[in-house]
């Protein structure tokens, strides 16, 4: 029996956490798994990539890891507290940042970005490129969709409006944090 604590849809791979500390990635059309990771502390979240090629997991003592289903590594984040969102960047693959869940001391969220590579003579890696604060609005209307991180080209979006008018969202532009070039 497994006692599912996330779960995430990526495509055809089904990326789940269980039994506490285990990371899973199953074939959905397989009907099979395909890749397994025990971490020392129970999995909370996972937050796996468009493909689910690379998933970033946070334990319950607020850790984070990046583990890669293909090769089967895992590598310890920098501490970064809990996190609300990850956001994977679509065109430069390596690319990933965690949107924190809480307000910071300087009164918005922090936005921690890394990117991930691969040496024959040093395995994989993961490079801190840094970190920024950023205000998020909360809506005024809670029936309105809130406002959330967004994955971008080349950007990170955190601020988009939910659109009124075809008129009212020409006019109003949304505002990139960015651009993050490695």
């Amino acid at each position: 029996e497994r006692s599912v604590s996330d779960a995430k849809l990526a495509g055809d791979i089904l990326v789940y956490a269980h039994s506490g500390s285990c990371v899973q990635v199953h074939s959905v059309p397989g009907k099979c798994p395909v890749a397994e990771t025990v971490h020392s502390e129970a999995v909370r979240r996972v937050f796996p990539n468009s493909n689910g090629t690379r998933i970033v997991f946070e334990d319950s003592r607020g850790g984070l890891c990046l583990f890669n289903p293909l090769d089967d590594s895992t590598i310890r984040l920098p501490s970064t507290g809990r996190v609300a969102e990850v956001l994977w960047d679509a065109v430069d693959f390596p690319v990933f940042a965690a949107v924190s869940a809480e307000e910071g001391g300087e009164g918005g969220r922090r936005v921690s970005v890394w990117v991930s590579g691969f040496s024959a003579s040093d395995g994989p890696s993961v490079t801190a490129v840094g970190s920024l604060s950023v205000a998020v609005e909360e809506p005024a209307d809670p029936d309105e969709e809130a406002q959330r991180p967004r994955e971008g080209l080349h950007q990170v979006i955190l601020a988009q409006k939910k659109e009124k008018s075809r008129s009212e969202a020409r006019k109003e532009e949304e505002v990139p944090v960015g651009p993050y070039t490695v």
